[in-house]
């Protein structure tokens, strides 16, 4: 017997070895998920099942075998900013990311609300309570603007911390907080097939991943400026269903049962396929932490980044790649992009991972899948430094075109309407609609004292039910990037010959041409400046060459034609 202790007190010893390596840990390898849920499958890499369960970004009781305990607390989209900071912001996962997202312009929409209030007091209507952000729009006052109300039903469907599939439809794919963008829906469909932009279910386990394709953006960014569509040339037409094909209206149907036309897309999407997250870097999507009131005040992104030659006084910073950088192409997967590589910085210094300068040149490799493109500079040329031209933007010359509206009419009439917001059906209905709807060689203005492309719209609002309404109205200017960028410029002509161009074309009764007119952050021309435009005017027929001599010194050049007699054009 005495033989036998040592034996037993192996044998015990063994099975409590095997005992504690089978002990579930938290998270555990394989957690209790999986008795029901054996035929699982994971199809990212990021977040595998076999290293990290389920229960980790699932919550839930991950020790239960009985589906009721199990499923205690589960939250079906571990993405939504309702428990984000209990699921991707958990410690030793993406904390300061969800700390990021929360305060985006994404998730808060202070500047929809922002503008939305200055163009409500412009009309004449004033308030107590303007909220100035989404979360801030959930607490009931007694004395709401309209326009509150409005925000709620019409717009309130955009923003990151509405809960994905809510509803069916369109509407039903947007938001979910972080899956909004990084989840893998599905890869890509023919947009404006349907009601909806290409999900084929309610949530389900899909691909998670860095390598965000512009269909998870379009799914919000196909209305209002409507950037997401111009991306890829869909121009949204009046909705009279032409060009008519046969005896019919038009197969081309967006969601929300809207027409387009097909019309030049921007050129790095027909080119080289680019991705808005191939622009776009995470710091300007994401937000860097801080609260902004307005878009342009997160946004990160420049022309100059790309093209411009590093060697410019002002231009783009280049630098080896940097921790930050490696990580960020370690997640993209598909990157070739090696330590000690020089990359380029984005004006807030932060890294764009996929812009490598080389001894061969610039490339941008494209997120999707790691293609090389050749990116071409800006030259010295005489039409990109001419004289006169300092305040111009890129974009007010290779923008083509640009969705505007000219008349928009907003209503109310008797009837409950969904709250986006609260969730809850309330009185009254609002309705909209659109007139004279245009695409042509967008009006340019000024913008933070620089040229760029405008949009000038007329906002008409009738307060109150039929027989009982009284009118509001408000001219406006928005300014915005309508990316539908080519590498073929605008004409000297297209500029400094077209009334369109300066602003003649949205002039109404008592406008004053003198002072030009506000917008939010925009201005059209003043008289002085059109006058300077249309004095070029005069000279482009025979002077149609930037290099020309006369356009050194265009003021000097003008006040001699306005004494020499000799001159040719005089004669």
């Amino acid at each position: 017997m005495k033989g036998l202790g040592p034996i037993f007190l192996i044998l015990v010893l063994i099975i409590s070895i095997y005992l504690e390596v089978q002990r579930p840990t938290y998270p555990p390898k394989k957690d209790s998920c999986y008795s029901c849920h054996q035929f699982a499958i994971s199809t990212d890499k990021n977040h595998p099942f076999d290293a990290m369960g389920c229960s980790l970004c699932h919550l839930g009781n991950p020790y239960a075998l009985q589906k009721e305990a199990a499923h205690m607390g589960i939250v079906r989209n571990p993405g939504e900013l309702a428990f984000a900071k209990e699921t991707c912001g958990r410690g030793g996962c993406h904390p300061e990311q969800v700390q990021r997202v929360e305060n985006s312009i994404m998730a808060t929409n202070a500047g929809i609300l922002h503008r939305m209030r200055i163009v409500w007091e412009r009309m004449g209507f004033e308030g107590s309570f303007w909220p100035r952000t989404v979360e801030s729009s959930f607490q009931r006052q007694r004395e709401e603007p309209p326009f509150l109300d409005y925000f709620r039903k019409m717009c309130g469907s955009c923003h990151l911390h509405k809960e994905f599939g809510d509803v069916v439809g369109e509407i039903g794919e947007r938001g979910g907080g972080c899956s909004a963008c990084h989840v893998i829906r599905e890869r890509e469909g023919k947009i404006g097939k349907g009601e909806g932009f290409g999900v084929k279910a309610p949530y389900n386990h899909r691909e998670i991943t860095t390598r965000i394709p512009s269909l998870n953006c379009i799914r919000c960014h196909n209305r209002s400026a409507r950037i997401g569509l111009s991306y890829r040339g869909q121009y949204e037409s009046e909705g009279y269903g032409t060009p008519y094909e046969g005896d019919g209206f038009s197969s081309r149907r967006l969601p929300g049962k809207r027409y387009y036309l097909e019309l030049l897309p921007d050129i790095h999407h027909r080119k080289s396929g680019l991705d808005c997250i191939d622009c776009h870097n995470g710091q300007e999507v994401m937000g860097d932490g801080k609260r902004y009131g307005l878009l342009k005040e997160q946004v990160d992104t420049s022309c100059l980044s790309c093209h411009a030659q590093n060697h410019w006084e002002d231009g783009p910073k280049e630098g080896p790649i940097g921790d930050l950088g490696l990580k960020l192409v370690s997640l993209n997967g598909k990157l070739q992009v090696k330590e000690g590589e020089i990359i380029r910085y984005s004006p807030k210094g932060y890294p764009l991972y996929n812009v490598v300068s080389t001894q061969k040149g610039l490339f941008l490799f494209r997120k999707s899948d790691g293609q090389p493109f050749e990116i071409s500079s800006i030259k010295k040329e005489p039409y990109h430094h001419l004289r006169g031209h300092e305040r111009l933007s890129c974009l007010a010359c290779h923008s083509q075109w640009m969705p505007q509206c000219y008349g928009c009419h907003i209503a109310q009439r008797e009837g409950l309407q969904w709250d986006w917001i609260r969730k809850e059906g309330s009185m009254p209905q609002w309705f909209e609609r659109r007139d004279f709807m245009r695409f042509e060689s967008p009006p340019l203005g000024l913008r933070d004292g620089k040229v760029y492309p405008i949009s000038a719209h007329y906002v008409s609002f009738y307060d109150g039910v039929e027989g009982s309404r009284s009118r509001h109205d408000y001219f406006g200017l928005a300014s915005f990037d309508p990316h539908t960028t080519q590498k073929r410029s605008r004409t000297c002509f297209e500029c400094h010959g077209d009334p369109k161009t300066y602003g003649l074309s949205y002039l109404y009764p008592g406008m004053d041409l003198l002072t030009g007119k506000e917008g939010i952050d925009v201005k059209s021309f003043e008289m002085a400046d059109i006058q300077r435009i249309l004095r070029v005017g005069e000279c482009i027929g025979c002077h149609g060459d930037y290099a020309d001599k006369i356009y050194g010194d265009f003021s000097q050049s003008y006040n001699r034609f306005l004494w020499d007699t000799e001159l040719p054009c005089r004669r």
